[in-house]
């Protein structure tokens, strides 16, 4: 499950960042990106429920960047060997009869990804672009071009 923010209309911020090398552009979108995401993955830590440990040890801040170079898109990733059950706990499951018989019963939805990502996500938005200001400035500077 990915749940990525992706940010348009930042033009002034674009046309410092187009001013910098294509793989420094994407270094600095993909740091901005992922430190964006921190709170977000941070929330999902908390409320993960306790019997799923292995879920909280599965998260990972990731990005990615786009075709051009100054586009990019951060997100959380969970690692499925580690928690290949995420999505019961995210989504809870009906009640389940085995071949033999036994019921294994419903397991409630625990949701734990959508409600932090909705809750941080102008905060996202707002560190992203305050991370963008800060390192294109210094990328900027250190190639000379400031």
């Amino acid at each position: 499950m990915d749940l990525d923010v992706q940010v348009e209309g930042l033009a002034e911020l674009q046309k410092q960042l187009q001013r910098l090398e294509r793989a420094t552009a994407g270094k600095v979108l993909r740091a901005g990106a992922r430190d964006a995401m921190k709170p977000v993955i941070q929330e999902v830590a908390q409320n993960v429920p306790i019997d799923s440990a292995q879920l909280i040890e599965s998260l990972k801040l990731s990005s990615t960047v786009g075709e051009g170079g100054y586009a990019a898109s951060g997100g959380i990733r969970i690692r499925p060997k580690t928690a290949p059950h995420w999505h019961l706990v995210e989504y809870g499951t009906q009640a389940r009869t085995h071949a033999n018989g036994k019921s294994t019963g419903a397991m409630p939805a625990k949701p734990v990804f959508r409600p932090a990502f909705d809750k941080h996500r102008r905060n996202v938005v707002e560190r992203f672009k305050a991370y963008l200001a800060k390192r294109i400035g210094k990328e900027l500077k250190k190639a000379g071009l400031k």
